[in-house]
This record gives structure tokens, sequence and C-alpha cells, in this order.
């Protein structure tokens, strides 16, 4: 963009500007879980922050739409689970639920939080978590 306004290419810059950036990160999920194994050893905090994206309250200062996938995710994830049959283990914790199964010959633990009312608070920042 830069160099087409260096060269004052007034239509070039303006093509620019409205051809929209597509990227994929494909490549990099490929690299960094190059095998399921590999992506099911991670999986135990990305479900943990799932589960608990998905028992936020509305007004919580998340994006519904994000709630709304996160719960939508779970909701899958429970219903892989049952299919596999692959639940071996469960407990209940002041924190929440305890979660363990073995798929693929990985053990997996999660955490589901309890459901209870609570006021969120407000300096917690949930757009970095």
């Amino acid at each position: 963009f830069k160099r087409a306004l260096g060269k004052n290419d007034k239509t070039g810059a303006k093509r620019i500007l409205e051809t929209p950036v597509t990227y994929t990160l494909y490549h990099i999920v490929k690299e960094r879980y190059p095998t399921l194994k590999d992506a099911l050893r991670d999986l135990d905090d990305a479900l943990c922050m799932i589960y608990l994206f998905s028992l936020l309250p509305q007004r919580s200062g998340v994006d519904e739409h994000m709630v709304q996938l996160c719960h939508r995710l779970s909701v899958e994830w429970y219903t892989l689970v049952i299919h596999l049959q692959s639940l071996r283990k469960a407990f209940i914790s002041i924190k929440g639920y305890y979660y363990q199964c073995e798929i693929e010959g990985e053990t997996i633990t999660w955490l589901v939080p309890h459901r209870y009312s609570y006021e969120n608070p407000h300096y917690v920042d949930y757009h970095i978590m």
C-alpha cells in the first residue's frame, strides 16, 4: 500500500485496500500437532476453558456468540465421549467435576465448574482468556 502511494498509483492503492486479506492457520496447526495423539495430549487446558466459558452468564462481558460456541463444543465433546464409551474416572471437588477419559491411548482430564450464580469481577479481561 505504501509503495503504491509512494508511486502516486491511486488506483493500485485503492485496489489493495479493497482486496480482502485471506490467510489460513492450517500450516501452523499442522506444524504444532503433526499427529492426532499430539493434539490429544494438549487438549486438557482447552477443554477446561471451553467448559468455563460455556457456563458464563450472558452479562459477563464475553461475546454471546463465544459462549454459545463453547456450549456447543462442550455438548459435542460429551457426545464423543459417550459414543466412544471412553469415560474412565469422575471426581467431585470444591472446584467442580473432574472427568478423565482415554482416547487413542491418551488420557485426557478436564474440569467442569459447578453451576452457581456469581458476580464476575470487573477487573478481569476476558478477551485475554
